[in-house]
């Protein structure tokens, strides 16, 4: 596993050690090591550009789960790259075999509709275009008879310990003692909680491996379909006690801009159905007015 002491990932490794899955995890430093040790897991010293290690490690492993990525936005056609290579050679690694690869994605994107999980991600990008190509690899690994799947994380994947986009709003807002949003259009975010993510992840592996023949390869994370970003703004409002104010301008936001943009809805319908998933835990507003955050 890739990413195993990553906010998501963390979880995802205790929920498929939970279930009695041996947890073999790519570590970076003695530091990540520990963390999986003390898990229960099972440390890989190496990193994402360590094509060797990652070979090694998905061909020796029942099944392999890639949450990696280096979310470092100074270098981030870089890290796209990284990425597609470390999917690609875990891929090949496993070619030939029944052993699903879970690949990770996100709903992130600027569009008018609904993502479903039948919808090509890469379609509603022409305004924001990602070198993060993980959706695309994964989808030529299915077409070349890999038992490949991908997982669709929202903008949004909240719970305590997040550091994420999510996090960067609260912080701004305390930064310049106000709450605010983007006024053009609507904007809306998808949400999940990061334990129900870890769920999804732990049924999505057990699905490849009971159905590698199976047409249904992507899963939508979401367990809050839309939120407004009028809605996030506003309840960060309330919980910080600062005002609310409209922008118009998105150079006004500051850091946060981006994040005001993105319009991401997403459904999780063919999921739900697909792979028995439910969430279970606290929607993002109501995380948001938590002691989580």
């Amino acid at each position: 596993m890739a990413g195993g002491t990553g906010f998501v990932g963390s979880a995802v490794v205790k929920e498929l050690i939970d279930n009695g899955i041996n947890v073999l995890g790519l570590a970076r430093s003695k530091s990540s090591a520990g963390k999986l040790i003390s898990w229960g897991a099972q440390p890989i010293y190496g990193s994402l550009t360590d094509l060797e290690v990652l070979s090694k490690a998905a061909a020796q492993s029942d099944a392999t789960i890639h949450l990696g990525f280096n979310n470092d936005f100074h270098h981030f056609i870089k890290s796209g790259k990284v990425d597609q290579e470390a999917i690609q050679t875990m891929g090949q690694a496993i070619e030939g075999t029944k052993k699903p690869l879970v690949i990770t994605y996100g709903t992130t994107g600027i569009r008018n509709y609904t993502q479903t999980e039948h919808m090509v991600s890469n379609k509603g990008l022409s305004k924001l275009v990602s070198p993060r190509k993980s959706e695309i690899v994964a989808r030529q690994l299915i077409n070349q008879g890999t038992n490949a799947f991908v997982v669709r994380l929202p903008p949004a994947v909240h719970g305590k310990g997040d550091r994420g986009f999510t996090k960067m709003m609260i912080d701004r807002a305390k930064e310049i003692h106000r709450a605010e949003y983007l006024g053009i259009g609507q904007h809306n975010w998808s949400a999940v909680h990061r334990l129900d993510a870890a769920h999804l992840f732990y049924l999505a592996t057990m699905y490849g491996f009971e159905n590698p023949l199976t047409d249904e390869r992507i899963f939508n994370a979401v367990g809050d379909e839309s939120i407004a970003m009028a809605d996030i703004a506003g309840t960060i409002g309330k919980k910080l006690n600062v005002p609310l104010k409209l922008r118009y301008n998105p150079v006004s936001l500051g850091n946060t801009a981006f994040l005001n943009l993105m319009n991401c809805s997403a459904s999780s319908t063919i999921t739900q159905r697909t792979l028995g998933w439910s969430p279970k835990q606290s929607g993002l507003l109501a995380d948001i007015s938590s002691s989580a955050y």
